[in-house]
């Protein structure tokens, strides 16, 4: 169960969470994608490139023939023709060309997609496995050695774009956006076709465990996370909340009674306004009153470890 610490406020609803983060940390694949488009501009003057007219190079041209003059099949022989292009990214650049033109509209969605790229899979990465995973991951996207297709005008940014977001939005449980990602996929590139069954497979693998990291959300700070249970549980629990701030997780054990006599065990507790005592064990911290600070021990009867401050909670 992970609720707000005591003397907070109520946690904001799981969609205007998932707005403040974008707004909140967006910015970092912003600034990854800004400084990797100027290098990636740099080198290329630097080696007598242009920075428009490359962007239309090789299989962007073909794509770019789609945008002017639509498909054109001749007979059959052993020349390429557009029609081996699919029509996703053709489809997004025409509304711009309708007030740009051809050639800076296609200019203009290529870098906007490719930095849509960069931030969709930053938000993936973080929805799948923290914060820290998406920033790697971001530069790793960017030192990539073929980045480049990223910049110019071919499908492969609006692929990478369309995936990730399927993938955050399967991860979120927001079937509609991930419905449309798999379209999306399909009509950009051929491989795409095969998104659609490799997120129902994903959904399937999801479906068939607990979804721990899924059901307590991203890490944030200010709430605390209170789980009892079978050791097994606890244990996958806790690897769940490694990403969390510290002592965000507090576990309570339980152990059934024996027919043997228990044991004489005391528990140490140290308040920071009652001082330290020593006293058997005869019943759950939990009912301790909750205007006592404690450090938290092991359930060890043999051995307390300190696990950081917190305050017991009320029991209702």
């Amino acid at each position: 169960m992970a609720e707000a610490a005591l003397g907070t406020s109520r946690p904001a609803s799981p969609r205007r969470r998932d707005w403040q983060v974008l707004v909140d940390s967006a910015w970092f694949p912003v600034v990854v994608w800004a400084v990797w488009r100027l290098a990636q501009v740099t080198a290329l003057v630097a080696v007598g490139g242009h920075p428009v007219g490359d962007t239309f190079r090789f299989d962007a041209a073909w794509y770019r023939s789609i945008l002017a003059q639509g498909y054109h099949y001749d007979a059959p022989s052993t020349v390429q023709q557009n029609p081996a292009f699919p029509p996703g990214l053709p489809w997004l650049t025409e509304p711009f060309s309708w007030v740009l033109g051809d050639k800076w509209a296609a200019f203009v969605v290529a870098n906007l997609v490719g930095l849509g790229a960069f931030v969709a899979v930053w938000w993936a990465l973080r929805t799948w496995a923290g914060d820290r995973c998406a920033r790697y991951g971001t530069i790793a996207l960017a030192l990539w050695p073929t980045s480049f297709y990223l910049w110019a005008f071919y499908s492969e940014s609006l692929f990478v774009a369309a995936t990730a977001v399927g993938l955050g939005a399967e991860r979120k449980g927001r079937r509609w956006l991930v419905a449309v990602c798999a379209v999306v996929a399909g009509v950009t590139r051929v491989v795409g076709l095969l998104f659609g069954p490799v997120l129902a497979a994903v959904h399937w693998w999801r479906v068939r465990r607990l979804d721990l990291t899924g059901f307590l959300g991203a890490p944030r700070p200010g709430v605390r996370i209170y789980s009892c249970g079978p050791a097994p549980l606890l244990a996958a629990i806790a690897e769940t909340c490694t990403a969390w701030p510290p002592f965000t997780l507090r576990v309570e054990r339980f152990t059934g009674q024996t027919s043997e006599p228990a044991p004489k065990t005391t528990l140490r507790i140290e308040s920071s306004r009652l001082g330290s005592s020593s006293r058997p064990i005869t019943k759950s911290i939990s009912t301790t009153p909750s205007s006592a600070r404690f450090c938290v021990a092991s359930t060890s009867p043999t051995k307390l470890r300190p696990h950081g401050p917190m305050r017991a909670p009320a029991m209702r």
